[in-house]
C-alpha cells in the first residue's frame, strides 16, 4: 500500500467519524466502522479504528464512574 492509499483510506475512515462524532458518539462511529469492515473485510485499518473508538469508550465511562464516586484523582 503506497503513501496516497494510506492517506486515501485515513480519509475515508475518518470524515464520517468525525461527522457523527461532535460530540463523541460511539456507538454510531463503531456501526459505521463495522458496516466499512463487512464491504471490505481486507482492511485492517477498520479494526483498528474499532479498537480505538471503543477503548475511548472504556476510558469516558472510567472516568465517569470515578467522577460519581468522588474520586477525582482518577478521572483524567
Amino acid at each position: 500500500m503506497g503513501r496516497e492509499d494510506k492517506f486515501k483510506v485515513s480519509c475515508e475512515l475518518r470524515y464520517p467519524i468525525f461527522t457523527c462524532a461532535s460530540p463523541p458518539q460511539v456507538a454510531p462511529a463503531i456501526k459505521h466502522l463495522q458496516e466499512a469492515m463487512r464491504n471490505d473485510p481486507d482492511n485492517s485499518g477498520y479494526r483498528t479504528e474499532i479498537k480505538k473508538w471503543r477503548s475511548m469508550e472504556a476510558q469516558k465511562e472510567a472516568g465517569n464512574d470515578a467522577f460519581k464516586k468522588g474520586n477525582f484523582q482518577e478521572v483524567n
